[in-house]
């Protein structure tokens, strides 16, 4: 009986699947580029306004949203060579942060806040 192998063994979820070499490149620096305005523009407003928070403050909440913030901007910084693994780190912290900014904002607003990592996240992805 054969069993079909779900992942290839080099690790990649595609397995030899890429895009383009042009729309690679395209979206690589798109995602970059998307990247570095989402860390700069959160880190921004979290040391000049500081980091959004319920009206019922938790404990819990303030050093989860640093946290996330910082695993979104290592993500970032490690996107630049090893891509998947800061592709999900950013897609990941990015989701974190939205969930996060729903406790203060209105859930169709703070779904931007998980974007803006997000879609960078999800392009470092895609040409992992």
């Amino acid at each position: 009986m054969h069993i079909r192998q779900l992942r290839p063994a080099h690790g990649r979820p595609f397995g030899d699947v890429h895009p383009p070499h042009d729309l690679a490149v395209a979206l690589r620096w798109v995602a970059r580029l998307l990247g570095a305005l989402a860390v700069a523009t959160f880190v921004g407003l979290a040391v000049e306004r500081g980091i959004p928070r319920s009206p019922e403050l938790a404990q819990w909440e303030k050093p989860a949203q640093y946290f996330a913030l910082g695993f979104a901007t290592l993500g970032y910084i490690l996107a630049w060579r090893f891509e998947g693994l800061g592709g999900a780190l950013m897609a990941t912290s990015g989701v974190a942060m939205g969930a996060l900014a729903s406790l203060e904002f209105h859930p169709t607003e703070s779904v931007f806040t998980a974007l803006a990592f997000f879609v960078p996240g999800a392009m470092f992805l895609l040409v992992w």
